[in-house]
């Protein structure tokens, strides 16, 4: 081989720019590579002889690759075939090209990966669409482009484009990842800018929302590009977000998942007064569920509330039956009451009461809330009064024995009497009793008949 490569000099003088390396076979991946750089290594040192190329290959490739294209062109020899010849037999043993159908499913199922660039996303789209034969490349790009985007915002202004080519979707894409990705860097100086000294102990924690969060609908981009900026939301009415990031709508939501919860602390107690009060609709006011009952001789009523974990009465019905007991006082509390809306409810303090209701004389606990507010009877009141809430959702199960008992021709053993009028059977003496006996089933039906005897 050294001999060729003499030769080779000899005939072409001097080769001088640039170096071609043996191929290693053990990464087929890197053939394609491999090979453009062959062709550009013949084309600067003006190599353009047939024979002259083939010699630079096969002197330049390795001893590996060497005997592997001798394997591929048994039983004719190298010198026998042309470079492209060549060429093409290792083409199709290092890189045998997909079918057009597994190209094109590829490109299609390709999106944008997280850490991703638009840039290197825009060049891997390039790279895939070599082997789909697109009639109208541009327009296959532009397609998977805007639909394989990350960033919703700048996905929806695109699609809101009635006029798109590829270059317009990738100059948008291009200008909004760098305005995003310079906003991040202005607000991340800004940060360090105003951080704490390191010797400086603070006992309030400091939290940062996250950069690249758009306040106006959620997404991963810059508030300022988001066509949502200005929109009204349908949940508080305000400018500048959409419901979806309401945190009005997430405050009334997050109570809700303490509902019928009592929290105890090391100081004090938290109940959570379950009460939804409508006042728009007459006919829905009926259908609160009140009792009249007396509280230290005063007639009283309370609304029967089964979410409120204790009794409370307002300032003014307190007033109202001091009027009759002046030794009525209240005591401090350390309970803390909460209400549906998450809104916390100040109380006076608590007090024992004479409560009578029906033929039930006692004393229980009661409390007494600032200003106006509904008196709730709580669940703590409903044992001690006998009160019960029965509906479609309680279930008053009766003994099994009662039932027994009611229809116990149904549950014995024995058979049953008929127990209706007297029936007659008028029979022909003349005509012989016949006994037929129980028919055979086959086998194949037996399980079935089975069955269908036990429905009946």
């Amino acid at each position: 081989m050294a001999e060729t490569q003499h030769v080779l000099a000899t005939r072409m003088g001097s080769l001088r720019l640039g170096h071609i390396e043996e191929f290693d076979t053990s990464n087929p991946k890197e053939w394609n590579s491999y090979a453009s750089r062959l062709m550009f290594y013949l084309e600067a040192n003006k190599v353009s002889a047939d024979a002259d190329k083939r010699a630079v290959l096969l002197s330049s490739c390795g001893s590996t690759l060497f005997k592997l294209v001798e394997s591929l062109l048994s039983p004719a020899k190298p010198v026998e075939r042309s470079f492209d010849e060549i060429i093409s037999v290792l083409n199709d043993h290092f890189a045998p090209q997909p079918s057009e159908i597994v190209n094109r499913h590829i490109f299609y199922q390709r999106k944008q990966q997280p850490g991703e660039t638009v840039a290197e996303f825009i060049a891997d789209l390039r790279r895939l669409a070599q082997g789909c034969n697109f009639v109208d490349l541009e327009t296959m790009l532009r397609d998977r482009l805007v639909c394989g985007l990350r960033d919703e915002a700048v996905q929806l202004r695109l699609f809101a484009k009635k006029v798109l080519t590829f270059q317009m979707a990738q100059e948008e894409a291009l200008s909004a990842e760098a305005a995003c990705k310079h906003a991040s860097e202005i607000r991340a100086v800004n940060v360090d800018s105003s951080a704490p000294n390191i010797h400086h102990m603070s006992s309030k924690r400091q939290t940062y929302k996250q950069a690249n969060v758009c306040a106006s609908c959620g997404g991963q981009h810059n508030r300022a590009l988001c066509r949502f900026k200005n929109a009204v939301c349908r949940c508080c009415q305000k400018v500048g977000h959409i419901e979806r990031v309401c945190r009005s709508k997430q405050r009334r939501s997050k109570p809700q998942a303490k509902a019928n919860t009592i929290s105890v602390a090391d100081t004090h107690q938290s109940y959570l007064l379950n009460r939804i009060s409508c006042r728009s609709t007459p006919s829905l006011r009926s259908l609160k569920l009140s009792v009249f009952l007396s509280i230290e001789g005063k007639r009283c009523q309370l609304e029967v509330d089964s979410g409120s974990d204790v009794t409370i009465i307002s300032e003014q019905t307190f007033e109202y039956l001091r009027n009759n007991n002046k030794k009525l006082k209240l005591a401090p509390t350390t309970l803390s009451l909460v209400s549906f809306l998450g809104k916390q409810v100040k109380l006076m303090g608590s007090c024992v009461v004479n409560v009578d209701y029906s033929s039930i004389h006692t004393r229980l606990r009661i409390f007494v809330a600032k200003g106006n507010c509904p008196n709730l009877l709580g669940l703590e009141w409903f044992k001690p009064l006998g009160i019960r809430i029965e509906g479609i959702n309680h279930i008053n199960s009766s003994p099994v024995e009662s039932v027994l008992r009611k229809y116990k021709a149904v549950f014995t053993p024995d058979l049953g009497c008929y127990a209706g009028e007297p029936v007659s059977l008028d029979l022909d003496p003349s005509v012989p009793p016949i006994r037929m006996k129980a028919r055979k089933v086959p086998f194949a039906l037996k399980e079935k008949i089975d069955m269908e005897l036990d429905k009946l």
